[in-house]
């Protein structure tokens, strides 16, 4: 996928995809990221005791000096962020970045360990004492300068990411693409490019509507209640679409509406949407107040 990064385009990853190579080939490209750093990852900063040899050659081993982030993390307070400008990564100090830590609230952390614990029990590993001590605290590694983003903006920047899981949420608990009934392989390849074409023509429907209730009414709908709203009229649009194109149009009026009148975001106390993250300006019915980020 690195010969579709263009330049000034922003790249999130996940654990999943961490790589070092792959930041490395972003920069060059004049592009940038936004990465949650893995716990074993060894941080190295500048040292500031500098040993040399008798021929005035520096040794390498006294160049960098290793920081602990268990260390930093109990100094920091609950929902803290915190951030070191110029850290290097990896036993190798291969990359050069811009280190963002989160210290979690008790809430998050809560929910943290109750979900670690039950990946590992699936998987049946067991988690190093580093690596529950570390689920406390989010750690962000990005190549954008301070000036241009914050620590908190960086945060809450990756938060988006969750869009892309979102996605795949829809498809599984709306559209269920994961049910498959033992079959032959040519009868199941069929049941699932069926589902494919009924999940493009669903999610076009539905990024459609969102789009119409921001320009139209500038409300922010919801992925996941306009997906199911969408769910339930996919059918009548398609046979329409099929055998009378004319009603198509009523239709998607009526989903429409009902996006306007059933799927708009929820709005939690003190978390922000994503409209809220990009600084889109859009109304809350509840106050029909307009809020701008």
């Amino acid at each position: 996928m690195r010969e579709t990064i263009k330049a000034g385009d922003l790249i999130l990853r996940d654990l999943g995809y961490f790589n070092f190579e792959d930041f490395l080939d972003i920069e060059k490209r004049k592009a940038f990221y936004i990465s949650r750093l893995k716990p074993n990852i060894a941080v190295y900063i500048d040292s500031n005791n500098i040993e040399y040899y008798k021929n005035g050659t520096p040794k390498k081993s006294s160049l960098f000096k290793r920081i602990y982030i268990s260390d930093i993390m109990k100094q920091m307070s609950d929902g803290e962020h915190y951030e070191l400008k110029d850290v290097y990564i990896g036993q190798g100090k291969k990359l050069k970045t811009r280190l963002i830590l989160y210290k979690l609230t008790n809430e998050q952390l809560k929910k943290r360990s109750e979900k670690s614990k039950k990946n590992a029990k699936k998987k049946g590993i067991k988690k190093s004492d580093n690596t529950i001590e570390l689920l406390g605290i989010s750690m962000y590694i990005t190549n954008i300068e301070q000036e241009v983003l914050s620590a908190k903006q960086v945060y809450e920047l990756y938060e988006l990411r969750w869009q892309i899981e979102i996605i795949f949420k829809t498809w599984k608990s709306i559209f269920h693409i994961h049910a498959v009934k033992q079959v032959k392989i040519e009868r199941f390849q069929c049941q699932l490019y069926g589902k494919l074409i009924l999940l493009l023509l669903s999610s076009s429907v539905m990024f459609k509507m969102r789009t119409l209730a921001m320009e139209n009414k500038e409300l922010e709908a919801s992925e996941i209640k306009v997906s199911e709203i969408v769910h339930g009229y996919i059918d009548r649009l398609y046979f329409d679409l099929i055998k009378f194109p004319s009603r198509t149009l009523n239709n998607v009026k009526s989903v429409f509406e009902n996006v306007v009148k059933n799927g708009l975001k929820s709005h939690k106390k003190d978390k922000k949407t994503v409209f809220d993250i990009l600084g889109v300006c859009y109304k809350q019915m509840s106050s029909n107040v307009k809020f701008a980020a």
